[in-house]
């Protein structure tokens, strides 16, 4: 998902148009008087499992070869701008706003975020399932902090809606047992989900001299795990080989990952204090482990 929600609407507005310029300027005309509302969705889907389709074989008399599993959480924010009228959606749960812009940060942000901040730390320690992770007391002590210190002071509070709220929901969305949401699935296209998700809260805490040790330990693991895991068990990443390479130099000198240009922006970079935070966090995993090093963090 995107982060500027506004790109949505003009990649779509612009797509309709070309199509409907093929038929002529009336149509045209047509598409250009209507609407894009932006949106966002949210539901946390799990890679099917062979279980699922046992389970859905055995106990529900319907064979399925692919399933799709999820979790009861489910949320669908659209942006309240229509051009003549619109559905009673909201009767069915739907969330309509002006803020629509905020939300997908929320998102984004806090749960998106969460997901990419523990996947490696977690995987480092052979944990196979979120609900496994954020049982252990260190984890959730962890991403309490990373959403309190680290994130929620980004965020424009959404009204009625606190960051806090959401953070709490979200936390009790990883801890369902019933979901079994895979760590290995969180892994997959680190360098796409990191930069969209993650760094985007470093920088604006790098701005503001806020708190940036549990992204960095996020980071720092992210790199380990791409250095330490032989290649045909890592998680796909469609863009990662460039990021292989550095995490294998960073073995020798840690700030040396921070050169992958696509995730770091300039700006992370060449931030000082960002770059001795990662040093230490990439030092305190490779002495101590990923739990240790959470610890350290909580300190």
């Amino acid at each position: 998902m995107l982060a500027k929600v506004t790109s949505v609407e003009s990649k779509a507005r612009a797509a309709i148009i070309a199509v409907a310029e093929r038929h002529g300027a009336e149509l045209v005309r047509y598409v250009q008087a209507c609407t894009f509302p932006n949106s966002m969705v949210d539901r946390i889907t799990p890679q099917t499992q062979d279980g699922d389709r046992k389970w859905l074989r055995d106990e529900i008399g319907v064979d399925d070869a692919w399933p799709v599993v999820c979790e009861p959480f489910r949320q669908w924010v659209i942006e309240d701008r229509f051009a003549a009228g619109r559905p009673r959606w909201e009767d069915a749960g739907v969330v309509f706003t002006d803020r629509v812009h905020d939300w997908e940060l929320y998102k984004l942000r806090m749960l998106n975020a969460s997901h990419s901040s523990i996947a490696y730390l977690m995987a480092l320690a052979h944990v196979v399932y979120v609900d496994e992770a954020v049982a252990l007391a260190r984890v959730q002590g962890y991403l309490e902090r990373f959403l309190a210190d680290e994130v929620i002071p980004t965020l424009v509070a959404i009204p009625g809606h606190p960051p806090a709220e959401y953070a709490e929901t979200v936390l009790q969305r990883f801890a369902n047992t019933g979901v079994r949401d895979q760590i290995a699935r969180l892994c997959i296209d680190g360098t796409s989900k990191l930069r969209s998700f993650l760094i985007p809260t470093v920088e604006a805490q790098l701005e503001r001299g806020g708190h940036v040790k549990c992204a960095a330990l996020a980071l720092a693991a992210w790199a380990r795990y791409l250095a330490t895991v032989p290649p045909a068990l890592r998680a796909p990443d469609s863009h990662g080989d460039h990021a292989a390479e550095l995490a294998q130099r960073s073995l020798v000198e840690p700030a040396a990952f921070l050169d992958l240009e696509e995730v770091f922006t300039s700006f992370v970079r060449g931030n000082s204090r960002f770059r001795d935070e990662f040093r230490a966090a990439a030092a305190e995993l490779a002495k101590l482990g990923p739990h240790r090093a959470i610890d350290r963090v909580l300190l």
